[in-house]
């Protein structure tokens, strides 16, 4: 595997979780109209990217898919409790259904990178292999 594509992956991952933590944490930041519940659909959206991220960066460095996916919904988990717990020093308020929103969201990516990781392992071995040549 070339060495350059994990280290790209980890840096579009840690770029994507940084954007992420910066914007949970913006004081007051109003996601469409609560009586709706946009914000936990945000929620769903962002974790379930961040997970899929997180999975496929662990896949490229040589761990199993199984393992992979197990690793990422504990981390996705746990960091989405940290960030509910952090919300109220951040003049935000902290909500259990946003962090079931984002453990929903990790099951939600891990589902489709089981869908989509042979189809990009495929890819990625034809690209390896044209740069060959």
């Amino acid at each position: 595997m070339p060495r350059r594509l994990p280290k790209i992956a980890i840096a579009c991952l840690m770029l994507y979780w940084a954007l992420l933590f910066v914007a949970t944490h913006v004081p007051n930041l109003q996601i469409g109209d609560s009586r709706y519940h946009f914000d936990k659909a945000a929620h769903l959206v962002a974790y379930a990217a961040l997970a899929w991220m997180g999975a496929a960066v662990l896949h490229l460095r040589g761990h199993s898919f199984a393992l992979s996916c197990a690793v990422m919904l504990g981390v996705v988990a746990v960091y989405g409790a940290v960030d509910e717990i952090l919300q109220p020093w951040f003049s935000r308020t902290a909500d259990i259904a946003d962090w079931v929103a984002d453990v929903c969201g990790a099951v939600l990516g891990l589902a489709v990178y089981s869908v989509t990781f042979r189809p990009l392992r495929a890819a990625l071995h034809r690209w390896r292999a044209w740069r060959a040549g």
